[in-house]
C-alpha cells in the first residue's frame, strides 16, 4: 500500500512540473518568433535598401551610356542631333545635342529606370583631328 501512495504522489508532483515545463517552452517559443520577426524585418529593409541602390546605379550607368552613344554620334558628323528616346538594357535613354558654336556642343541626355529618371548635360569642344572632348558634365536632374 505504502507503494500506491508514493507513486501517486510522484504522478502528481510530474503533472504539475509538466505544466511548468508547457509553460516555460510557451514562452521560450514566443520569445524565440519575436526575435526572428526583427530579424526578417530588417532583413526586408536591408533588401528594399539594396534594390534602390542597385536601381541608382543602373540609372546612372543608362545615363553615361546615353552620353557615350551621343558622343560616338558626334565623332561621326558634327550636325549629329541626338537620339530619340529608345530601350537600352532595361532603361529607357535619349540625347538632344544643341549647337553652341562651330566647334562647340551642348549634349543634353536623359535616363529612365524603374520609375526614376535622371539627366545630365555635358559640354563638348569638337576636334577635328581628335574627335569630341567633354569639357564640363554635370548632373542636371
Amino acid at each position: 500500500m505504502v507503494r500506491r501512495v508514493g507513486r501517486s504522489a510522484r504522478r502528481n508532483r510530474l503533472r504539475r512540473e509538466g505544466g511548468s515545463a508547457v509553460a516555460l517552452a510557451l514562452m521560450l517559443l514566443l520569445v524565440l518568433s519575436l526575435g526572428l520577426a526583427v530579424l526578417s524585418e530588417s532583413l526586408v529593409a536591408r533588401m528594399r535598401e539594396a534594390q534602390r541602390e542597385i536601381a541608382s546605379l543602373r540609372l546612372g550607368a543608362a545615363c553615361d551610356a546615353a552620353l557615350a552613344d551621343a558622343l560616338a554620334g558626334l565623332a561621326e558628323s558634327s550636325g549629329f542631333p541626338g537620339v530619340a528616346p529608345h530601350l537600352f538594357a532595361g532603361a529607357v535613354i535619349q540625347s538632344e545635342v544643341e549647337w553652341i558654336a562651330l566647334d562647340q556642343r551642348t549634349i543634353r541626355v536623359r535616363a529612365r529606370y524603374a520609375g526614376r529618371e535622371r539627366h545630365a548635360e555635358a559640354n563638348v569642344v569638337l576636334d577635328l583631328t581628335a574627335g569630341p572632348r567633354v569639357v564640363r558634365w554635370r548632373r542636371t536632374g
